[in-house]
Parts: structure tokens; sequence; C-alpha cells
């Protein structure tokens, strides 16, 4: 497959789902006020904006909000936990609707 020839919203997703995985890596290692998740949050924000339809409102701006309190830091014990295992729901929607947008799959 030549990637040249495909068009620019397959490249996109697909390097969008790979940045998926990337983050999902980094807060298993424990990172919680890591950077980069603000900075993927950023980029989901530029993918949703740059082509509508892509992925439904209520989770990339829930994403943000646990982004942005697990940044803060002011959560610990059983609230971080559930932020955290929260965040990780949110991610794993995001690679099962850019995966779905990749195969063809209908929205849901």
């Amino acid at each position: 497959m030549n990637l040249a020839t495909l068009p620019l919203f397959q490249v996109v997703t697909v390097v969008m789902l790979l940045l998926t995985f990337a983050i999902i890596a980094v807060r298993l290692g424990d990172q919680v006020t890591s950077n980069l998740p603000m900075g993927y949050t950023l980029v989901l924000m530029f993918y949703y904006r740059g082509f509508p339809e892509t992925l439904d409102t209520w989770p990339v701006f829930l994403y943000l909000f646990c982004v942005v309190f697990l940044r803060v830091d002011v959560l610990t014990g059983l609230a971080q936990k559930t932020l955290r295992f929260a965040e990780f729901a949110l991610l794993g929607y995001v690679c099962w609707r850019l995966t779905g947008l990749m195969l063809g799959w209908p929205g849901l």
C-alpha cells in the first residue's frame, strides 16, 4: 500500500490512532502529571473540529475535563483512580471510533 495514494482523512486518522495508543502507554506508566496528554488533547480537538461528525462531542470534552483535573493534581486516592478509569474509558472510545472510521463502520 502506497501512503501517497491514501486520502488525507485516512492518514490523519491512522496518526490519531497511533497517538491514542501512545497516550494510553504514557498513562499506564503512572505519570499523572505529564504534559503529553494536554498536547494530545489539543491534537484531538483539531481532529474533532477538522473532520466534523467523526467523534461525539461529550467524550471529547469529558476527556479534556479528566486531563485537566489529573494535570492539576488536586485529587488523590479513590477519586484520582476513578478519574483515571474514566480517562481510560474515554480513550477506549476514541480508539474504537477511530478504528470504526478506518474500517467504514456506521456511526453509532
